[in-house]
């Protein structure tokens, strides 16, 4: 729960999670052994050290529900619970009772259902993760807009003046936190500018503005998650090739911009080859022309990838910041990019000079 951060302090802020100290990537069917994890959101198999894949994070999702919600915890709270039996048997068996809290707080049938769902037993019992994302945008979230949007109406029939009235959460944000619905922006000749600019970059420098890009202040990004949420037309959260033509077609009509150069465009925004842009390699290449480079951040980016703080960028360095992703070839390749002195390292000042130009 301490992992779940708002951005900011706005009525509208994005939620955001941290702290993936633990993660790793596996595959949709890997089984781990490793016991690791939160006392109150750990799934059963993964504490009594059973082998478990990816489905044990639908029920620490689902535990995450329950106590939002309720404000209770459904099994276990802390350390000292391994010692109740009767709890441990309740969670060990997927047992959990709903106190009249949720009466009170009328949480709905949708939530209840999300939370039984995500809390078998049997880890083939629960959602995949595709059903529970289902679930949620076609079932649950369409009704908590349809109750705000009652609330709000019932509201402003038995309330004085908006002036007068304390202001009543509106189901827009709501539909803003699930890209139900989007703003409509247009592209313009800078940022078109901005990503040609960046597909024309080596992969060190992409690399080190995507470093960049995650350690922006927000708040200094205007319209750009605006911009890049309206592009992203299937709402996907990435942007493919069609997103892209899209978007562009009014401005390719009047600027002469063929479906090659969007093609083109497209795969230098691509930074990892993955055939999708993320909105992190989006928000790295238009950073230069939205003023977002300063020397505080590329000195920032330097320490970030001198990891052993010897003054230098190295290959071992960038092996260890990038992680097996990379191949030695491509990390070969991206430290004689910003080697300008042919010495087998990037130093401070070589740094600051491949990032201006």
């Amino acid at each position: 729960m301490e992992n779940i951060m708002y951005e900011d302090t706005s009525d509208d802020a994005a939620i955001k999670l941290i702290d993936f100290g633990l993660s790793q990537r596996i595959s949709k069917d890997q089984a781990n052994n490793r016991a690791c994890g939160t006392i109150y959101t750990v799934a059963p198999e993964v504490l009594m050290g059973h082998p478990y894949t990816v489905q044990n994070d639908i029920w620490s999702a689902g535990v995450l529900a329950f106590v939002l919600l309720s404000e209770e915890y459904p099994f276990l709270k802390n350390m000292k619970d391994l010692a109740d039996e009767k709890k441990m048997a309740n969670f060990v068996y997927a047992r959990y009772t709903m106190s009249d809290t949720w009466k009170e707080r009328k949480i709905s049938s949708f939530a209840k259902d999300y939370i039984a769902k995500s809390l078998q037993r049997d880890p083939g019992s629960r959602w995949t993760t595709k059903e529970a994302l289902d679930f949620i945008q076609t079932k649950w979230i369409p009704y908590l807009m349809k109750r705000h949007d009652n609330m709000y109406t019932s509201e402003e029939n038995r309330s004085p003046p908006s002036s007068e009235r304390a202001p009543v959460i509106p189901s827009t944000i709501l539909e803003n936190s699930t890209a139900l619905k989007r703003k409509h922006l247009r592209v313009n000749s800078n940022l078109v500018a901005a990503m040609k600019q960046f597909g024309e970059y080596g992969r060190f420098k992409k690399m080190v503005l995507i470093t960049l890009a995650h350690t922006m202040d927000k708040r200094s990004l205007g319209n750009l998650k605006e911009l890049f949420l309206s592009i992203d037309s299937e709402n996907t959260g990435t942007l493919h090739l069609r997103d892209l033509k899209l978007a562009l077609q009014e401005y390719a009509s009047k600027h002469d911009l063929t479906d090659d150069d969007i093609a083109s465009m497209f795969v230098g925004l691509d930074s990892d080859q993955s055939g999708k842009v993320r909105y992190i390699e989006f928000l790295a290449a238009v950073a230069e022309i939205y003023g977002l480079v300063t020397m505080d951040n590329v000195a920032d980016a330097f320490d970030r990838l001198d990891c052993d703080n010897s003054g230098f960028i190295t290959k071992e360095n960038l092996i260890s910041v990038l992680g097996t992703d990379y191949c030695d070839d491509l990390i070969l390749k991206m430290l004689k990019e910003g080697d300008l002195g042919k010495t087998g390292i990037i130093d401070y000042s070589a740094f600051v000079k491949l990032m201006q130009y």
